[in-house]
């Protein structure tokens, strides 16, 4: 994605990992996927991005951002529905207004988005979270790779494993696996 033709320069970052590609029954294809659009550069917010292509990846939509703009989100997995615009999205979301996620203050929960239109202009997502006020991870998700714990006072804790997963079950309902932590503390 070319940030520059809709932001004068391109200060996009989708350098957090394990982005996510998922069908529909349509045939549409959505990508989902954390990172920064906009005009700060090396921003240090993330937010989960959609993309839809209608003509099998022929060419793609504009981004739509998915969930609040006042948290950080990470570890995106995503799942099309037996129909067309069905679409389920996991992923960890931060419930402390803290948006970097690399901060040893985040407090993460899982979150869900779900749509039965996401291959539209403007999709409608509506959001729940797995189990509302459960902490699922405290402290740091590590977004910097195989740099994670490498820098001294740099981020390292990559304890969720790196992913979340999403499936469709045979009822067309959507099923997410996730790891925490909940118990644990930053820095351990």
């Amino acid at each position: 994605y070319d940030g520059e033709k809709q932001n004068g320069e391109n200060t996009v970052q989708f350098g957090n990992i394990f982005y996510d590609l998922a069908i529909d029954g349509a045939d549409n294809l959505y990508v989902v996927g954390a990172g920064y659009i906009g005009q700060t550069p090396f921003a240090k917010t993330a937010n989960v991005y959609m993309f839809h292509s209608s003509d099998s990846g022929q060419h793609w939509s504009a981004p739509t951002q998915v969930g609040a703009s006042n948290a950080a989100h990470m570890l995106p997995a995503a799942t099309g529905g037996p129909i067309a615009g069905q679409l389920s999205i996991g992923y960890f979301r931060t419930v402390n207004a803290v948006t970097d996620p690399n901060s040893t203050t985040g407090k993460w929960t899982y979150g869900t988005a779900q749509s039965t239109d996401a291959n539209s202009s403007v999709p409608d997502f509506s959001y729940t979270d797995v189990a509302p006020g459960v902490v699922y991870h405290n402290g740091e998700v590590c977004n910097q790779g195989i740099l994670c714990g490498t820098t001294p006072g740099g981020p390292s804790d990559r304890s969720l494993l790196d992913f979340t997963s999403v499936a469709t079950d045979t009822q067309g309902c959507p099923i997410f696996t996730f790891a925490g932590n909940p118990t644990g503390s930053p820095g351990n």
